[in-house]
């Protein structure tokens, strides 16, 4: 596999894999999610080693492995296993694919306010934009001359929308590669950078990458993953999630992994990325882009329903809350452990969005109650 950041010595190599290994057992969790959470962390740590072209470095995650002793972790123990078979036999210590023994769920209320609000934001965004009622024109009174005053201003209405931020075409279909889709979706992103530079690797057999985003020793990289979503929806995906991602990277020390790849550090990454799609839909509806709207919004509507406990998600409830309550915290203000420009050039934009769009000043004002 050639990527932008080989060649990698085999010292920095397993430096970097007993950091991750590491970093994905230090999750912010406890009981089952805990167990599946840093099953998957360690299937992404796997993953990374050979993106690294060390196999070798496995050796590190099957010590982590059977040290932890893991009982059943579902899915997550399902994709290490694949993950590690890319490089030879699984050891027989790794955790069995069976469902875990108890499912948890998030039912903290704050969460399903966060749901709530979130679909309450993309169903106004879907909709039509509003036009104020044609008044019927009053009669003129005549003033002292006899003749008619001046009629009074028309009621506001929407007309051609300037962007709030640099203009994007609509998203494009293909003939872009990643790198490109990344470029395309800076001016959706409050802190684009020049990611031309981050190296992107071949897709992994179907069912084995989840997380596409790492940074490796001599760089970032950006894992392709099989084509299942239709196009359009990748393209917006790579643009904006994504390329949030890689804008957090680059504003973090430049240590590997980096902090947002794991547990609590992950959680804020998650958020903002979701943070930076919230205000993608409504700089996009504003401008009147309503493909990109709809494309945004069904994401959202992905994420929201992932607390109620469905599919991957299932055991990950704190995970999983990460995109919907985080976003909206990131949004009110609560950015504190965002690094550097992130949290200001977030609150800037979305300000000026809730000053334009209304379903982002509804969602401003549930934010408020909320947070």
């Amino acid at each position: 596999m050639t990527l932008a950041t080989a060649p990698v010595s085999s010292r920095e190599s397993v430096r970097w894999a007993r950091a991750a290994a590491a970093a994905a057992l230090a999750v912010p969790a406890a009981g089952v999610e805990r167990r599946v959470w840093a099953v998957r962390g360690l299937a992404d740590t796997a993953l990374g080693c050979l993106l690294l072209d060390a196999p070798e470095t496995l050796a590190i995650v099957d010590e982590a492995v059977r040290d932890a002793a893991f009982g059943p972790a579902g899915a997550e123990a399902a994709r290490l296993r694949r993950v590690r078979s890319l490089a030879g036999p699984v050891p027989p210590f790794y955790p069995a694919d069976s469902a875990p023994a108890v499912r948890t769920r998030s039912t903290a209320p704050e969460v399903r306010a966060a749901v709530e609000a979130l679909r309450q934001y993309c169903a106004a965004l879907r909709d039509p934009r509003p036009r104020a009622p044609s008044a019927p024109r009053p009669t003129p009174r005549p003033n002292t001359r006899g003749r008619a005053g001046p009629a009074p201003p028309p009621p506001p209405q929407w007309g051609p929308a300037p962007p709030l931020a640099s203009p994007a075409p609509a998203p494009p279909c293909s003939g872009l590669s990643v790198r490109g889709l990344v470029a395309w979706g800076g001016g959706l992103r409050p802190s684009a950078c020049d990611h031309s530079a981050v190296g992107v690797s071949p897709a992994f057999p179907p069912g084995t990458a989840w997380r596409t985003w790492f940074r490796l020793p001599r760089g970032v990289v950006l894992v392709e993953r099989p084509a299942v979503a239709p196009v359009r929806s990748r393209a917006v995906w790579r643009a904006v999630h994504d390329g949030a991602h890689l804008d957090h990277l680059a504003a973090l020390p430049p240590a590997a992994p980096a902090h947002a790849e794991y547990g609590g550090g992950l959680l804020t990454a998650e958020a903002y990325a979701m943070a930076v799609e919230v205000l993608a839909a409504a700089e996009a509806a504003w401008s009147g882009r309503d493909g990109l709207v709809r494309e945004l919004c069904d994401g959202l509507a992905e994420r929201a329903a992932r607390p109620a406990g469905g599919g991957a998600f299932g055991a990950l409830p704190t995970l999983a809350a990460a995109y919907v309550l985080g976003p909206l915290r990131l949004l009110g203000g609560a950015d504190r452990a965002l690094p550097g420009r992130l949290g200001p050039d977030l609150r800037a934009r979305w300000g000026r969005a809730v000053a334009r769009v209304p379903a982002a000043a509804a969602l401003d004002r549930r934010i408020g109650a909320l947070c």
